[in-house]
């Protein structure tokens, strides 16, 4: 989304669901509280074990798709030098 209004109450309704919600904007200056929460309502966003929790399976997931990642490169990579060596061997060079 380009822009979002959130309004995150005062208890999390559900595990995740205000990161999910933040999340969802692409830029910071494009998100907007209404009504703005008080201090205690964020800090207790932050330290929520469910909160934490999920910020580290994020964390585990992004590290396992930059891994494949990585090796679908690798493989790309050794599929180029296969084929660049085939078509060499065709010219008979």
């Amino acid at each position: 989304m380009q822009r979002i209004m959130i309004n995150i109450g005062d208890r999390e309704f559900a595990c995740g669901l205000t990161y999910t919600a933040v999340s969802r904007v692409r830029s910071l200056k494009h998100l907007a509280f209404y009504p703005f929460p008080n201090f205690d309502r964020i800090a207790r966003l932050r330290i929520h074990n469910n909160f934490v929790q999920l910020r580290k399976e994020i964390v585990k997931r992004q590290k396992s798709a930059a891994a494949l990642a990585t090796e679908l490169d690798e493989v790309e990579e050794e599929e180029d030098e296969e084929l660049v060596s085939s078509q060499l061997s065709d010219l008979n060079i």
